[in-house]
């Protein structure tokens, strides 16, 4: 599921230029959003091969951040 966050980010990234030809203040807040699906899903990577540290309480912390952040949309 890491992978998928990753591309689905990319894939929301690329959407961007699509959704807003334009540069404006929306584009800048939409590609934004691809950024963290692909930070989330890295920093979910980075626990699945092993980190050590603070990867599991981050990638706990990021991923209730953004399923809330996606219940808050819908």
């Amino acid at each position: 599921m890491a992978w998928v966050l990753v591309v689905m980010g990319c894939i929301h990234c690329g959407a961007t230029f699509v959704m807003q030809p334009h540069l404006n203040f929306d584009a800048v807040w939409f590609f934004s959003g691809g950024v963290a699906m692909i930070a989330a899903g890295l920093l979910n990577l980075i626990r699945i091969q092993g980190g050590k540290g603070m990867a599991r309480p981050s990638a706990i912390s990021v991923n209730i951040l953004m399923t809330l952040a996606c219940a808050a949309i819908v």
